[in-house]
C-alpha cells in the first residue's frame, strides 16, 4: 500500500510504539551511555598494570586516553548531521559496535601502538553515541517528559565514574585488566543489539514548517490582489 508523501521541509516523526515504549527506549539509551563512559573511564585505574605488562611507562600508556578523546571530539561534530540525514538507529548501532570491537581489541592488544588504534575506534564510537542518544530521547519522549528523559541520559557519565570505575578495579584485580576490557566489550555488544531492536527505523527532527515566513496558501478561487475598500461617499 503506498505511503503518503511528506510535505516539503518536514521530517518523518518516529513512532516509538513500533519498537517499544519511549521509557524503555530511554532506559536502553541510558544503559548504553553508561557502558560507553565506562569503556572510556576504565583506562585510569588500569594504567599501572598495563604499563607493567607492556614494559613501558604510565605516561606513555596514558596517551591512549588522549587518542580516544581526540577521535571522540571529531565524531561528535559529525554525528548530529549524519543522524539527521540517515536516522538515529544506524549511527547508534555503529557506535556501539565500534566500542565493542575496540574494547575486545584492547583486551587482545600486544603493545601500546596497537592499543592506540583500538582506543581511537572507541573514541569514534563514543562521539557517535552520546549526542545521538540524547537526540533520540528528545525525538521519542513526550513533551512533558522530555526533560526528564534527557536528564536520565546525561547523568550517566557521573554515575559511571562513581559505580563502574571501582567495579573495573575489582574485576582487574580478580581476573586481570584484559578480562575487564573483554567484559565491557561484551556488555557494549549487548547494548548494540538492544538499540537495534528498540530504536524506531525512522528517527530525526520533529516536523517543522518549511519556513515560518511563508504566507499560508490561498484557497481555490481566491485572489492574491489586495481587497479594495470603498472610500467615503461624496
Amino acid at each position: 500500500m503506498p505511503t503518503a508523501r511528506q510535505p516539503p521541509g518536514t521530517t518523518e516523526v518516529p513512532d516509538a510504539r513500533a519498537a517499544g515504549s519511549p521509557a524503555v527506549l530511554c532506559a536502553t539509551v541510558a544503559c548504553t551511555v553508561f557502558v560507553t563512559l565506562t569503556a572510556m573511564a576504565m583506562l585510569g585505574p588500569l594504567l599501572v598494570v598495563m604499563a607493567d605488562e607492556w614494559r613501558t611507562t604510565v605516561p606513555v600508556v596514558a596517551q591512549l586516553a588522549t587518542a580516544a578523546a581526540t577521535s571522540w571530539a571529531v565524531a561528535a561534530l559529525l554525528a548530529g548531521p549524519v543522524s539527521d540525514a540517515y536516522g538515529r538507529r544506524p549511527v547508534l548501532v555503529a557506535g556501539a559496535l565500534l566500542i565493542a570491537a575496540a574494547s575486545i581489541g584492547t583486551a587482545l592488544a600486544p603493545d601500546v601502538a596497537s592499543a592506540a588504534g583500538f582506543r581511537i575506534l572507541a573514541g569514534l564510537g563514543g562521539g557517535m553515541l552520546l549526542p545521538t542518544g540524547i537526540a533520540l530521547v528528545g525525538d521519542v519522549m513526550p513533551a512533558e517528559r522530555r526533560a526528564t528523559g534527557v536528564a536520565v541520559v546525561t547523568t550517566q557519565p557521573g554515575l559511571s565514574s562513581v559505580v563502574s570505575v571501582p567495579l573495573v578495579t575489582l574485576a582487574a584485580a580478580a581476573a586481570g585488566w584484559r578480562a575487564a576490557f573483554a567484559v565491557v566489550g561484551a556488555a557494549m555488544l549487548a547494548c548494540g543489539v538492544a538499540l537495534w531492536r528498540r530504536t524506531p527505523h525512522s528517527t530525526g527532527p520533529r516536523p517543522v514548517p518549511a519556513s515560518s515566513a511563508h504566507a499560508a496558501p490561498l484557497s481555490p478561487g481566491s485572489s492574491s490582489r489586495p481587497i479594495s475598500r470603498p472610500g467615503p461617499c461624496t
